[in-house]
């Protein structure tokens, strides 16, 4: 189904409304995950219960951990031991792997004495465990570590090697490039393991690096930002004291101390005249100024006023702003549509901004 849903409090307990305002799925819970491929993750009497769109709890099973969903089926920590549920809650391969990542490509990393492998939706062994380290596979080839203290390199969906060991550490292909690590930098390599750009820019706190966004890539050289293309060639050179990813056509980037945002040439598309903002989503940015948010469209007008003590970025046309320590949700015009209940308020955890940025958990396993 996949319709969207969207996290509301009342009472400081959590549930879910649809795009209209209408509260689907009661607050009841005091922790609660976003919808991802059709599930959250809820808490429930202190054990991790995926829940469905229609608000029912997969049971069947108690874990102290589940992941999110990925091909129909997330894996699932009991005690020390991983395995893999179903959409349906039911345990499809059982617990018996001391790591297990997600499902990549119809193949899942799993750890076993040691060593990873790669098992199919089955549970049988595709590539039987090897490697001190491995990775997802994606355009057909995982980064593995061959040897305990040894080099990365790639294998294909069989356990054949295709990119020899060459890299400290190497991530998982985006298109033609992957990332690789050499001497604390980083760099490109092609699918036939050629260095297109050699390893030279900083290797930020954030693991998500190097990855590409309407076709540009934050880099970093000496803590100064710029960008790169998929072109292997520098788009904008670093001078910016921060540059975040770039979304519908615009890159958020910081210049004394103020936001602002590039076009796709790297010229000043929005003079940066802001002290926090966003990338954009659905034409909107959320931006501060003089203490307050508002929304502005890829002409830096103002949309919807600076009145808001903190706004997060549209998503499927709704916007989760607050004032006051109260949630609200308003559309692209600033009509607000659903309001939380102002009883027993707690103050509410705060969701990434520019100045709040959440860890985007690595892509890797044992690195």
């Amino acid at each position: 189904m996949n319709t969207p849903l969207f996290k509301i409090r009342e009472n400081n307990k959590f549930g879910f409304m649809n795009a209209t305002g209408e509260v689907v799925i009661e607050p009841q819970y005091y922790k609660l995950e976003d919808f991802h491929n059709g599930f959250s993750i809820v808490t429930f009497n202190n054990k991790p219960v995926p829940l469905d769109e229609l608000g029912r709890l997969l049971m069947k099973h108690l874990f102290n951990f589940v992941g999110k969903f990925e091909e129909n089926k997330a894996r699932a920590r009991l005690v020390s031991k991983w395995g893999f549920i179903d959409e349906r809650g039911s345990l499809v391969i059982d617990v018996q792997f001391d790591q297990a990542e997600n499902f990549s490509e119809g193949l899942a990393a799993v750890k076993v004495e040691g060593l990873w492998g790669f098992i199919n939706h089955e549970g049988d062994y595709a590539i039987t465990p090897r490697y001190f380290a491995a990775g997802h596979f994606k355009h057909g080839l995982a980064p593995v570590r061959f040897t305990e203290h040894g080099m990365f390199g790639f294998v294909d969906h069989t356990g054949r090697t295709i990119i020899k060991a060459s890299f400290e550490k190497a991530y998982p292909f985006q298109d033609s490039l992957a990332v690789i690590e050499q001497e604390g930098k980083w760099g490109y390599i092609d699918k036939e393991g050629n260095i297109e750009v050699p390893p030279l820019f900083d290797i930020p706190a954030n693991p998500s690096y190097g990855q590409f966004y309407d076709g540009k890539a934050v880099i970093i050289k000496d803590n100064v930002y710029g960008y790169i293309n998929k072109n292997c060639k520098l788009d904008q050179a670093p001078s910016f004291a921060f540059a975040g990813d770039y979304s519908e056509g615009l890159g958020l980037v910081k210049l004394d101390n103020k936001y602002g945002y590039l076009d796709q040439k790297s010229d000043l598309q929005i003079s940066p005249d802001y002290d926090a903002a966003t990338s954009f989503s659905s034409g909107l940015a959320a931006v501060k100024k003089r203490g307050k948010w508002g929304y502005i469209n890829k002409e830096g007008k103002t949309i919807i006023p600076f009145r808001y003590d903190a706004a997060h970025p549209y998503q499927h046309g709704l916007a989760l702003v607050e004032k006051d320590d109260v949630w609200s949700y308003i559309n692209m015009k600033g009509d607000e549509i659903w309001r939380e209940s102002i009883n027993d308020l707690d103050i509410p955890s705060p969701r990434p901004t520019i100045e709040n940025r959440e860890e985007i958990p690595s892509l890797f396993s044992d690195l």
